[in-house]
């Protein structure tokens, strides 16, 4: 049976027989209420789009409007929907998103044309109200003020139904719920880039289209909640970080609010690596505590120590851009200016000291700051096509619902919880699951959406290996598992401690679309706990990777702007099954590892770009690597450990060629005095590779000399 909750207060809904809660009057009412979201844009070609398709060009996984002047719309048509899309604005940028309008007539007017613009431009200075930004053309003016300076990305959300229309810029209405039945606009059409000879660039195009169905109409605003910033409760039942504690304000702001600590914590091993429960022994003790907030507004953050201890330095390192990180009164503070998932290393913990092999000192305790962008299609627990599962709670594997929605508290659904195609698993930043999400057959894989600023946790699961009788299979321990992954995604959850690989999308892609791993985040400390995988047709962007094994495989279509931390073991990529040669470009670019620690200097894994003689079939054409930095000033192994045959392995017939690396700047050198290396075989030669201003602090790699390597590398070529 379905069941639903209205956004009752949490005590009630916990506590209503004891306390004599009742819920807040509602009433029932037909609305609009958001459905299915689907991706307008793959980040990969122009799929889905007709008109002047020359006008627009796909690069680095955005949508570009050229200098040429052109159109390009959605094949399909929509009627009622929430659109939301970023954008980046070159100088005096002018282009426009046309609404529900014909494809053979002129959009801004048989449709409705949504302004975007350059304000800031001199030559805009006099142009009419219903001309600037955000406006509908001729119709309706925008408020002014809220686009941010030219060369930032703006977020931009348009919601039309029926005759109403609701424009909000990076977080502000700047149109709201406008009446246009006066100008007699169509209700229904396609979605339209319009380009008028400017540089515009867009990504993250989705759209969410609305239904008509009942629902209870209740508001429970956040206490103390400020525009621009939104931090969840504390997860009941769940004790905070006893390591650390952190507030979060708008920058310039006087209110602080204080994100609920989370903490993982590394459970006791048996020397050397193992053996309970795959923990490793050298980890004994070690902890990460972390926050999730959303923000779309520069923000402060302050660390301090739980027991009351000064922090005497703070350095902030991560992929996504930062601010200052200074130490003041005994505090760490950091400012962000955009959302980002930031590692702070406390009193040089990490940074001062290589805690790889030989370290012997105190159990180190570290910290992030996951100030995430604002979650697109939140459910509702007054939409009754949402399941509402309580702490406590069975919840059902399936049913007409189309989400299911954890409510804040704990959750145990247990190893291998079945999920299914076209329903969504939605855990708030209030609530954390034991357990594993679980896909087993490519049949039914396809648009699951996996999604929230939760935690998924494994730290009531043991390793696979240590289970009598094993599992079936040893993907039931995987946190998320989806087999024939296909338009799936996972966005903004926390893995902490996954007893397996953390998350696997696999599966062969059927044309819907590929899947998408978006900021999330990864916490492990066992063998065998490998970070994330988007699979072969999938793209991962923006995404925090923290492992004591591999954290993430060479396969897809791009990886985008990922923070890689190994502590133990494992490779930050590994290169063993890369495509060759296939229609699309594999690219890796703007990412950064910020520790690459190993245990075992000598043996055959570790390092950050990684083929251990294991695979099959010539690789690497295409793959581009691209804007990548190393910033780990301690290192263990060698950046590039390559190899086609060694110990005791070797791969399957096929060379290794067609790599491009480009801009890749390595910190220092490794702390073992190992050699970057590059070793091929009679079956498998290393070839065509190209290194286009690779340097490892701050020299530049010229020639194959600088590499370990053997008779069966060649035709390299150093830039």
């Amino acid at each position: 049976m379905k069941k639903y909750y209205s956004a009752i207060p949490l005590g009630c809904l916990l506590f209503g027989v004891l306390l004599g809660c009742s819920r807040s009057s509602s009433s029932q009412s037909q609305a609009n209420t958001e459905v299915a979201y689907e991706s307008l844009f793959n980040g990969i070609d122009l799929t889905g789009w007709v008109g002047d398709l020359d006008s627009h060009e796909v690069r680095d996984g955005l949508l570009i409007s050229l200098h040429d002047k052109g159109n390009i719309f959605t094949e399909k048509e929509y009627d009622d929907f929430v659109l939301d899309f970023e954008f980046q604005l070159s100088e005096g940028a002018n282009h426009g998103m046309a609404i529900r309008t014909p494809l053979t007539e002129t959009p801004a007017k048989a449709g409705s044309e949504i302004q975007i613009l350059d304000d800031s431009a001199e030559r805009y200075a006099t142009l009419k109200p219903t001309f600037h930004h955000g406006s509908i053309f001729q119709c309706v003016a925008a408020k002014r003020g809220h686009l941010k300076p030219v060369g930032q990305w703006n977020e931009q959300q348009i919601r039309v139904e029926g005759n109403r229309m609701t424009v909000t810029l990076n977080g502000v209405k700047i149109i709201d719920n406008a009446d246009v039945s006066s100008y007699g606009r169509p209700t229904k059409g396609h979605i339209g880039l319009l380009g008028h000879g400017s540089h515009v660039a867009f990504r993250s195009i989705e759209i969410r289209p609305l239904e008509m169905r009942p629902t209870m109409t209740t508001a429970h605003p956040r206490s103390g909640e400020e525009r621009g910033l939104h931090v969840y409760d504390p997860v009941p039942g769940l004790a905070p970080s006893d390591k650390y504690q952190v507030r979060v304000r708008l920058l310039g702001s006087g209110n602080w609010q204080e994100p609920f600590a989370f903490i993982t914590r590394s459970k006791k091993g048996t020397a050397p690596q193992e053996r309970k429960n795959a923990y490793i022994s050298h980890l004994d003790g070690w902890s990460h505590t972390y926050v999730n907030f959303e923000m779309n507004k520069p923000v402060e953050v302050e660390i301090s120590k739980a027991n009351g201890a000064s922090i005497r330095k703070a350095a902030a390192n991560s992929q996504h851009k930062h601010g200052a990180c200074t130490v003041r009164d005994g505090k760490a503070f950091l400012v962000m200016d955009e959302p980002g998932l930031i590692a702070v290393d406390i009193d040089g913990q990490m940074d001062d000291q290589h805690t790889g092999g030989g370290y012997k000192g105190p159990a180190i305790h570290t910290v992030t700051i996951f100030g995430n962008p604002f979650l697109k299609g939140r459910p509702s627990v007054d939409d009754p096509s949402v399941y509402a599962v309580r702490p406590g709670e069975k919840p059902p594997t399936e049913g007409s619902w189309r989400s299911l929605y954890f409510l804040p508290g704990k959750h145990d659904i247990g190893a291998g919880f079945q999920i299914h195609a076209n329903k969504s698993y939605y855990i708030p930043g209030d609530a954390i699951v034991y357990g594993t999400f679980h896909n087993d057959r490519e049949q039914n894989g396809h648009q699951i959406r996996i999604h929230g600023h939760g935690t998924i946790s494994g730290d009531r699961l043991a390793h696979p290996d240590f289970i009598k009788p094993r599992p079936a299979r040893r993907s039931l321990h995987n946190p998320i598992f989806i087999a024939g992954s296909d338009y799936s995604a996972v966005d903004g959850v926390t893995v902490a401690d996954p007893s397996h690989h953390a998350v696997k999308l696999v599966g062969k892609w059927a044309g819907k679309g590929p899947s998408r791993i978006r900021w999330s985040k990864v916490v492990s400390w066992r063998r065998n706990g490998d970070g994330l995988n988007a699979g072969s047709r999938g793209i991962m962007e923006d995404c925090f990777i923290r492992t004591n094994d591999d954290c993430t495989y060479v396969v897809g279509d791009a990886i985008r702007r990922v923070t890689f931390w190994n502590d133990a073991n494992g490779a930050a990529l590994v290169m063993h099954w890369m495509a060759s040669g296939g229609i699309r470009p594999m690219v890796v670019e703007d990412c950064n590892v910020i520790y690459s620690r190993a245990l075992w200097p000598r043996n055959d894994a570790g390092g950050v770009f990684a083929l251990r003689a294991e695979g099959r079939k010539a690789i690497g054409e295409g793959v581009e690597v691209r804007n990548f930095r190393v910033s780990d000033p301690r290192p263990t192994k060698p950046t590039f450990y390559i190899f086609m045959k060694g110990f005791g392995r070797k791969r399957g017939p096929g060379d290794l060629s067609g790599m491009l690396f480009q801009n890749i700047q390595i910190a220092a050198r490794n702390v073992s005095g190992m050699q970057d290396t590059l070793l091929g075989m009679d079956e498998g030669v290393i070839r065509d590779l190209t290194f286009d201003n690779v340097t490892i602090g701050g020299e530049k790699i010229s020639d194959l000399r600088h590499f370990k390597h053997n008779e069966h590398v060649r035709d390299l070529e150093f830039k």
